[in-house]
């Protein structure tokens, strides 16, 4: 009983890679996304790993050890995340979703005299994320969730954040990870405000486009910047993760980093 119980649910689970796999390839081609893809997932990852490792041992104000594993965020989007926030010119970052990042964001703060938003929907999480960085530097927002229009239905995003959690000059980078994932357009909710909350140049880091509700969001706010003709270029780059970039001709550095 046991054996085809396993031998049932091995069938189920390769029925639900197969559509899901089936589903991202059709969303990449639909719209076009430049997606640069690893014949080998174990060894992106193992990759990413070592990278994140190096670049913890290369760079001081790190609050190592970083642990890319669980509901974290990944192996790929850390090193990404450190290499832009030592090569590029950012001041000023907005994080959506709370959690490691939030503690490697502030180290980078005070090390550098930068600024992070962070916008989190759970207020348990949000307190304790809020009392391990310094609130001069790293400004943690709880904001729960509310139901806002979307192509066929509503969809959950963040509640109007207060006027203080922006910048004057707007956000450098935006950190794409939060709210929690969902079955269809899943934090469709940033489109709206890319590129209005952003700098003249800025970059977009979006987690977990492995997931097709995830990368359908992606592609719908590609397709928004190119019908508004906003100067941009994305990639997608799979580690442990499927990780999706866009920036501005100034971070255009950003798609050498991997």
């Amino acid at each position: 009983m046991l054996r085809k119980s396993l031998i049932a649910t091995r069938i189920v689970n390769g029925i639900r890679r197969y559509w899901q796999t089936s589903k991202h390839h059709a969303i990449v081609k639909k719209y076009k996304l430049n997606y640069y893809s690893q014949n080998n997932r174990a060894q992106a990852e193992v990759r990413a790993r070592d990278l994140v490792r190096r670049a913890e041992s290369a760079t001081a104000w790190i609050p190592a050890p970083l642990y890319p594993a669980g509901g974290a965020a990944g192996a790929l989007l850390l090193y990404i995340l450190i290499r832009a926030l030592r090569e590029l010119p950012i001041e000023r970052v907005l994080e959506l979703g709370a959690g490691q990042t939030t503690q490697l964001l502030d180290a980078w703060a005070r090390a550098s005299g930068g600024n992070v938003f962070t916008f989190e929907h759970d207020q348990y999480w949000a307190d304790r994320i809020a009392a391990t960085v310094d609130p001069t530097k790293t400004h943690v927002h709880h904001l729960p969730l509310v139901d806002i229009p979307a192509p066929g239905g509503f969809v959950k995003w963040y509640a109007n954040p207060p006027a203080n959690a922006f910048p004057k000059d707007g956000f450098d980078l935006v950190i794409v990870d939060g709210p929690v994932g969902t079955s269809r357009l899943s934090r469709y909710g940033i489109i709206e405000h890319i590129p209005t909350w952003l700098n003249k140049e800025w970059a977009v880091i979006w987690d977990d486009l492995d997931r097709p509700a995830d990368l359908e969001s992606f592609a719908h706010l590609i397709q928004r910047l190119r019908a508004d003709k906003v100067v941009h270029d994305h990639v997608l780059l799979d580690g442990d993760r499927t990780i999706g970039l866009i920036y501005t001709p100034n971070y255009l550095a950003l798609q050498y980093m991997w």
